[in-house]
């Protein structure tokens, strides 16, 4: 790989990694093998951080990691360490370790999160000390005390690295600072790599300039880098999968797989066809998976293949092609696995040549790639043509139009008209000049048009096209249902239940066009999580589903089924929307209520410390067991007089130390009353008791409340001694029993040493047929007739005692003398059986000369952001931190950076190293260089990382504002945001096409902050009617255009019209007297002030009506009828104006001079509306009793009134009035005999309106 660190990729595909495990045993050579399950209590030891850099308290933690196919649940497991079995308390994650995943036990929770924030695994707390001065221990033991796995780690590593286990192998000090934690070992991540290259016409390489259309052949290769100096030689398989993410310009050609070799030979044509039925493509995405890869690849070998892809440049002009590969190594017998990933990339740029884009212009005014049109409605295409090319060009343009899309004109003037097929030969079209073409035309018929352009030079034999859509008559019906299991149908809303799933179904019918891509949609409430679909959805992020239809025929219906986790109290509901063109075609809900858990709750637990709580619990007989019940209420009420009993089995005897004083208990009964549980209270109970004798049961606990509520729950005890075997391997240093010896030299026959195997049953049973092996690794041998006792089998590399017994207690030792002849690991291991389970350990022993220790600071170095076509250097310095001479050599595994010295020596004192970046050819990306140091004093890697910056891309949103109606005038204003989509810095100007638009800033930089641009837009100087305009963007990174549209118009003032009072008038009490006068307008008591008021300008509304008198305001109105009951207590002579606001701040007022006496009551608060209801269709009207006339208000101003019909003849037989408060009514009139009227009021108070209706017979 060439581009990021192996880390960063494994971290990113690990929820693919965890993903394709499979099933059969058969793994023949060069083929698609599949995987038996590894079953048991898989979970070893993976990693210890016993010296972190710096303090040690609190920041030591180990991990381990489930190398099986089964989830192992570890609740109630145990850390032996020190002599002493610590709990493990969960803090993050499940107590489930899922199969090849890895978790965390700390000393210290907090401190870890501290020192690792981006860790999101699982995380357990332990409260365990490891030494830094001397060898230690660890043991991983289960739920019985039974030993899962051990690890001794060596404390001569350096400060601040980890150490980690290779299987098969001996632990090794990790080769990054800080560890691996939650992830594969450091040293695995380079025994993968990954190869992508791409075919140049001569040779492979990373990076290739193509024509459009043309075949582009790639190769991925695949190396099992394991390394050749482990004793067991690891292969790579692929339980995985290998995945290709291609640029968008380029399309796969499906099935183009060919030329597999695998461990240098061709495969047969079955495995190849096998891989190509495997291959999955989302021509959406771009990404090909190949899902059977033929396996497995040998140490030191490699799978590769090749591939076909079709240049496609009209979509973009160049793009990087990755290849990924997950996969895990494992031995023959697949007995564990560890997953590793890598990737690499490929560069696809296209040659130049001339470019044509095709637009047309939308509903928002702006020019995009498709439009929605209605029947014989006009449509405005934008052309742009571009000469790429060095040199001065004469370019045809072909315009096609297709069949529902009539030519009516363009600018320029086409050269030629033939029938739907459009022709411009433009001449002397310079180096990178951009020439524009507008073409009118109308729609015809119902469809999905596409309008295609083509452009063309004879001479050089270049050329490009484009096309836009244009869409008339998209008709998309959604339904959506939720299954209702209580009726077993399927229903638009549903009670559920908090934790249990829900179905839904969603059904998709295209009533319009044939359409080439439809989107649904799905969104489900806040509290419910997704769990399963059918088919399966081709985007899943959080909450939102969504799935791709591709040709989705006329007439053609397509079914979704999604099922949901309710995973709290809620209501909502779920949407499902069709999308079509980005557009919201159709849409529907179904809802759901999420109801709560059980009224009364009650949970059971058990634990043997008092601090970790299962459900399970084994303890020996004398020993104390501890309980926990919670009980709670989950009611929004109270709850009285709850009831909880437990009963302990025979076995166990409870201790009377309550936290909550019980009501009644003996030696296996425990009552509790509570007058009430108030709505959410909870009770917790804790009590312990003591095994009093052997056996195995449930300990129960029931619940009650009120007669109506119930709940249940229990754990279990089992107590039974526990079987438990210690074994211990040393050696003589000539004053002691050590785990660890060193040696000055080692003669040449061998250095005489003598061991010493300890053996004792640490348990509480007795043991039997125990069997000691204590394996002989390289460089050991023993020596004949040194036994004591002799063994029952002895071979080269092991020797075996077998013991028939061992009493609680009692120990053994075994003696016996040997020679070494190179460093060594000595490895031995008990077994032992009882009555009641199995026991087992193991110890090592090292051995080894005085140290030589290879030292070296600092571990990396980060360049940060560096620049193409730039060199950068930096230093680190190397020495010998034991005694003698440390003689070393440097190696690195990248092209781009160079060493000097590349070896050296050093009896302690410090050599500099410098480290030279050259980035002159490399693309923009994030680059990693190990640099291995080999010595006799130990291995070591400094790691180099780099960005190296490229070229950015400019990016802008929204593309077009459209502003509608503006009073001319008036200035508008608006933002958009401008920002660097890729690395590097984008520095960019901005430019208005038109002197009435003003940006700030006018120019800028950014590295990927997004700023804000404001534009503002004066209508002064403009004539009415439609205006656009072009904002240009230009930049580094690219060129792009914000276009902004408007309507301008001449503004005009509200339309004000005084009803009452009028002028040369007289009013008592409200009303109008026949009696005109000519010089003012005489008022006697209150008086209802109405206007009618209207706003001629277009897209304008009056947005409030002010009532004045002597210029103070009195009163505000913002919906008609526009009036206000003028009254209190007013003489004399007084101005009443009335002023009309229009929601473009357009003003306009009218005033009247009265002369007014109102002694202060009498002001009226309701209107009249009254009349009579006939039969229509008679000539004598016949009146309606018993009709019921309804007034309800249609703006929520009023209350509503209703009323019946009166039905004395000659008296009120189908009369009737109501009084009604200021407002707008709907009047409805009902009667079971005819059909129902309805007719639109304003009522002003003070006013009666007669209102006359005849229904008709039904």
């Amino acid at each position: 790989m060439k581009e990021a660190t192996k880390r960063n990729i494994l971290k990113r595909y690990s929820a693919i990694v965890t993903a394709f495990i499979l099933s059969v045993v058969v793994i023949p050579p060069s083929a698609f093998a599949t995987h038996p399950s590894i079953e048991g209590e898989t979970i070893w030891i993976n990693e210890i951080m016993f010296n972190p850099d710096g303090s040690d308290s609190g920041r030591e933690w180990i991990e381990i990691y489930n190398y099986g196919t089964s989830d192992i649940n570890i609740s109630g497991w145990k850390l032996w360490e020190g002599g002493s079995n610590h709990t493990i308390r969960l803090i993050n994650g499940s107590w489930v370790i899922r199969g090849f995943s890895y978790a965390i036990i700390a000393n210290n929770a907090t401190k870890f999160l501290q020192d690792h924030p981006d860790y999101k695994g699982t995380l357990f707390e332990s409260k365990f000390s490891l030494s830094n001065n001397k060898n230690e221990t660890i043991i991983l033991k289960n739920s019985s005390l039974g030993e899962v796995d051990s690890a001794t780690y060596d404390h001569s590593i350096l400060e601040g690295y980890s150490y980690e286990k290779y299987p098969d192998n001996p632990w090794m000090q990790s080769k990054e600072e800080g560890g691996t934690p939650g992830e594969v070992n450091s040293y695995f991540l380079e025994w993968i790599d990954v190869s992508k290259e791409v075919w140049n016409g001569e040779t492979w390489s990373d990076n290739v300039q193509v024509d459009n259309g043309s075949t582009v052949t790639f190769r991925i290769t695949v190396y099992n880098k394991c390394p050749c100096y482990l004793e067991t030689k690891y292969l790579l398989w692929f339980s995985g999968k290998i995945v290709d993410y291609l640029p968008c310009n380029l399309n796969y050609i499906e099935g183009s797989v060919h030329d597999i070799i695998l461990n240098g030979s061709p495969v047969n044509e079955s495995l190849k066809q096998e891989m190509i039925n495997g291959e999955v493509y989302n021509d959406t995405a771009k990404v090909i998976e190949w899902n059977r890869i033929p396996e497995p690849i040998n140490y030191l070998r490699s799978l590769s293949f090749k591939f076909n892809a079709i240049a496609n440049c009209t979509l973009c002009e160049e793009g990087v092609n990755k290849a990924v590969a997950i996969a895990f190594f494992a031995p023959q017998d697949l007995s564990w696995r560890i997953y590793v990933s890598d990737n690499d990339t490929a560069f696809v740029a296209c040659k130049p040549t001339i470019k044509v884009k095709k637009l047309v212009k939308n509903e928002t005014g702006g020019f995009a790639k498709e439009t929605i049109a209605k029947i014989g409605e006009k449509v405005t295409f934008l052309i742009k043509v571009k000469n790429e090319i060095n040199a001065s060009l004469n370019i045809t343009v072909r315009d096609t139009l297709p069949e529902g899309l009539i030519f009516v004109n363009a600018s320029p003037s086409p050269s030629d008209v033939s029938g739907n097929v459009i022709y411009w030969n433009l001449s002397g079209v310079d180096h990178n000049e951009e020439r524009f073409i507008l073409l009118n035309v109308t729609v015809n018929k119902t469809g999905i048009f596409r309008n295609e352009v083509e452009v063309w030079n004879e001479s050089l034999n270049v050329s490009d096209r484009d096309h836009a859509y244009v869409i008339a008559g998209l008709i998309i019906e959604v339904k959506k249902e939720v299954w209702n299991e209580s009726e077993e149908a399927w229903s638009y809303m549903v009670r559920a239940k908090v934790g249990s799933d829900v179905m839904f179904r969603i059904i998709v019918r295209n009533k319009g066009t044939a359409l080439p891509h439809v989107v649904v949609r799905d969104l489900l409430p806040p509290f419910m999580s997704f769990s399963s679909a059918c088919p399966e959805p081709d985007f899943i992020n959080g909450r939102e589903i969504m799935w791709h239809i591709k040709d989705f025929d006329a007439n053609e219906t397509r079914t979704f089924l999604l099922c949901a986790r309710v995973e709290q109290v809620g209501e909502g509901s779920n949407v499902a929307e069709a999308l079509a063109f980005e557009r919201l075609v159709g849409r529907d809900k179904a809802i759901v209520k999420a109801v709560p858990r059980p009224a009364l709750d009650i949970e059971k637990e058990v634990s043997i410390d008092n601090v970790t709580w299962s459900k399970f619990a084994w303890i020996d007989v004398g020993d104390i067991v501890y309980f926990r019940i919670n009980v709670s209420n989950n009611l929004p009420a109270n709850i009285s007089n709850v009831k909880v009993i437990d009963k302990l089995p025979s076995f166990l005897k409870y201790n009377y130390d309550a936290n909550i004083e019980p009501t009644g208990a003996n030696d296996t009964y425990i009552e509790w009353w509570f007058n009430k549980l108030e709505a959410g209270e909870y009770k917790i109970i804790t009590f312990s008791a003591t095994a009093i004798g052997k056996g195995y049961g449930e300990n129960i606990v029931h619940a009650s409340a009120c007669g109506r509520f119930f709940g249940k729950d229990r754990a279990y005890v089992l107590v039974q001694h526990r079987p438990e075997i210690m074994v211990d391997k040393k050696a003589w240093n000539g004053t002691a029993w050590v785990d660890e010896l060193y040696v000055k030299e080692y003669a040449l026959n061998g250095t005489a040493v003598k061991f010493r195997i300890t053996v004792e049953n640490t348990g509480g049973v007795t043991l039997k047929n125990i069997e000691v092996q204590d394996i002989m690794s390289c460089g050991l041998e023993w020596t004949p007739g040194t036994f004591s006792p002799q063994p029952d089998e002895l071979t080269m590399y092991s020797i075996t005692w077998r013991i028939d017994s061992l009493k609680p207690g009692e120990t053994i030792h075994i003696y016996f003398d040997g020679r070494v002849h190179c460093d060594s690991l000595n490895k031995v291991y008990a077994y032992a059986e009882s009555d009641i389970g199995s026991a087992n350990d193991v110890d090592h022993l090292y051995i080894s000369k005085y140290p030589i220790v290879l030292a070296y600071e600092p571990k990396s170095h980060d360049f940060g952001k560096v620049e193409q076509n730039k060199v950068v250097k930096t230093t680190f310095q190397i020495w010998n931190n034991g005694t003698g001479l440390l003689v070393y050599n440097l190696t690195e595994n990248c092209t781009w950076l160079s060493v000097y010295p590349t070896e050296g020596n050093s009896t302690g004192e410090k050599d500099n190293i410098t480290i030279t970046v050259d980035t002159h050819g490399l693309a923009e990306g994030n680059y990693t260089c190990n640099i291995f140091i080999n010595s006799n004093g130990g291995k070591g890697v400094f790691t180099v990382r780099l960005r190296v910056i490229g070229i950015p891309e400019l990016s802008i949103s929204p593309l077009s504002q459209d502003f509608g109606y503006v009073p001319k005038g008036e200035s508008v204003s608006t933002t958009f945001k401008v920002w660097n989509s890729r690395t590097g810095t984008l520095e960019y100007t901005i430019s208005p096409e038109c002197d009435w638009v003003t940006v700030s800033p006018a120019s800028g930089e950014s590295t990927g902050e997004k700023d804000t641009i404001h534009v503002t837009v004066y209508t002064s100087g403009l004539s009415p009617g439609i205006h656009s305009c072009d904002i240009r963007i230009q930049s580094n990174g690219g060129n792009k255009t914000f276009t902004i549209s408007l309507n301008v118009f001449e503004p005009q003032p509200p339309i004000i019209e005084l009803i009452k009072p009028v002028k040369g008038r007289i009013y008592v009490r409200n009303k109008p007297l026949l009696i005109p006068i000519f010089f003012t307008t005489i008022i006697k008591g209150p008086i209802t002030v109405h206007a009618v008021v209207s706003d001629p300008n277009p897209g304008g509304k009056i947005e409030r009506v002010e009532f004045y008198v002597d210029d103070e305001l009195k009163e505000e109105d913002i919906a008609p009828p526009y009036a206000w009951v003028w009254s209190g207590w007013v003489f004399g002579s007084h101005t009443l104006k009335v002023k009309a606001i229009d929601n473009y701040g357009i003003e306009n007022e009218t005033e009247l001079k009265v002369l007014i006496f109102s002694f202060g009551f009498g002001a009226p608060t309701t209107g009249t509306v009254y009349g009579k209801v006939t039969e229509a269709g008679h000539l004598f009207k016949k009146p309606i009793a018993g009709v019921t006339v309804t007034a309800e208000p249609k703006y929520g101003e009023g209350k509503r009134e209703t009323t019946t019909t009166g039905s004395i003849p000659l008296i009120n037989k189908g009369k009737y009035k109501l009084h009604l408060e200021e407002g707008t009514y709907e009047i409805s009139f009902e009667h079971p005999d005819y059909k129902t009227y309805t007719e639109e009021i304003e009522i002003i108070p003070g006013e009666e309106i007669k209102l006359n209706v005849s229904l008709e017979p039904k």
